[in-house]
Parts: structure tokens; sequence; C-alpha cells
């Protein structure tokens, strides 16, 4: 009955109750501790609160993805080294991806239990297993 209630949003878990959830489904609490980041608007106040944190620096780059009609784009540079190494390897999950090393199902794994599924740039062993082979 509250999980139905939590899916339609009648009800709102605590943080303690999303925990226990995620323990039981296997997957990182904070995988499923946010599900209203969708709209433009709370990404940008997102951005605003990591900003007191993090200094937020915005780059003009160029998308030469199409380059008969490349476009202007804003780039979020945090300025972090820690989040630098962060970055860096959810960068190459996504190109394993987009190269077919890794299935949709594998890259989801890897996100949905990060940190646990962090390498550190192939470093060390994650310390949750996520590809299948």
């Amino acid at each position: 009955m509250r999980i139905a209630q939590y899916e339609s949003g009648t009800r709102t878990p605590k943080e303690e109750m999303l925990k226990k959830i995620a323990e039981v489904l296997d997957v990182n609490y904070r995988s499923i501790y946010e599900p209203s980041l969708y709209a433009a608007e709370d990404v940008i106040y997102t951005l605003f609160e990591l900003d007191e944190h993090y200094p937020i620096y915005l780059h003009d780059i160029e998308d030469s993805t199409a380059p008969l009609s490349p476009e202007k784009h804003i780039a979020v540079d945090f300025n972090s080294h820690l989040l630098d190494d962060f970055f860096i390897e959810w960068q190459q999950r996504k190109k394993d991806l987009a190269d077919g090393v890794i299935s949709k199902a594998e890259y989801m794994e890897w996100k949905l239990n990060w940190p646990q599924t962090c390498n550190d740039g192939n470093l060390r062993e994650p310390a949750k297993k996520w590809r299948k082979s």
C-alpha cells in the first residue's frame, strides 16, 4: 500500500526509507533520491546551489559534431579536480556505450550504483561489479 502511494506521488518516502528501498533494489539510494531533476529550471537551480560550493565557470563552445552546421553552446566548468575525475570516468562510460563496448543495461547499472562502480580510470577494481563480462 505504501509503495503504491510512493509511486503515485501521494506520499514521499523519508531518506531512511529510501535507503531501505535502495538496498532491496540493490542500487545506490541517491539514484532514487532526486526524481524531480527533469525540468530545465530544476537543473539550473541545482547549478545555482552547486555554484555556492564549487565555483562554476561558463564557457562558450562550438559543437562540431555536425560540421556543416556547427552550433554554439555553453559549457559548465566546476574547476574541481575531484569532479573532473568523476566526469572523466562518466565520459568514458558514455563513449563505451556509444562504441558498443558496454550495453545500455551495463551503463545503467554503472550509473545506478555509482560510486561503488567507480574504478578511478582503470586504476582499481570497482567495489561493486557492474559489467556482465
